[in-house]
């Protein structure tokens, strides 16, 4: 994630670590809205993967910009276990590009998570209910539209991102 909205992700970010929940927050070098996870993706399927992001792409290009302007939380606010930035202005044209990819990753017999795709960045998750309630009040200003002014962020075309899992978190490599 680059542009404005990293550093208002970044504050965000502080603003809740500061509570000291029992929470693992994400970098602000891993910010990031994912359209489709695939899991572990053979490498002969690259091409594939490729071919079918090109035609997505021709079939519904994501907005030029896009910007974060809500707090939520999975599975609810009220009961947090991953929280995130949700992204308002350019979700829909978000939701359209990422039916047309889940078509086309379908066509090529990949396989395609099903359940409503809400655009998001993770900033944390919660390892514990330790905190909880500090953390709920931390998050009350962030769930103001007001407190993500100038999240805006450029989207571009749809990339094909490695995630490997470390113990200091995951790092993310863009797959030509």
């Amino acid at each position: 994630m680059t542009g404005p909205a990293a550093g208002v992700l970044a504050r965000a970010v502080d603003a809740l670590r500061a509570c000291a929940a029992d929470a693992k927050w994400s970098d602000d070098r891993t910010f990031h809205v994912t359209a489709a996870f695939l899991g572990e993706t053979l490498p002969e399927r690259l091409d594939a993967l490729r071919a079918a992001l090109r035609a997505a792409h021709r079939d519904a290009p994501p907005p030029a910009e896009a910007a974060f302007e809500s707090l939520g939380a999975f599975p609810s606010l009220e009961s947090p276990r991953v929280l995130w930035a949700g992204v308002g202005r350019g979700a829909g044209d978000m939701r359209s590009a990422q039916r047309a990819l889940l078509r086309r990753l379908g066509e090529a017999s990949f396989p395609v998570p099903d359940g409503p795709f809400l655009p998001h960045t993770t900033l944390g998750r919660l390892r514990s209910p330790r905190g909880r309630e500090a953390l709920l009040r931390a998050a009350e200003p962030w769930r103001s539209a007001s407190a993500w002014a100038g999240a805006d962020f450029p989207c571009g075309p749809l990339r094909i991102v490695a995630s490997r899992l470390t113990p200091a978190g995951p790092v993310h490599t863009e797959l030509p």
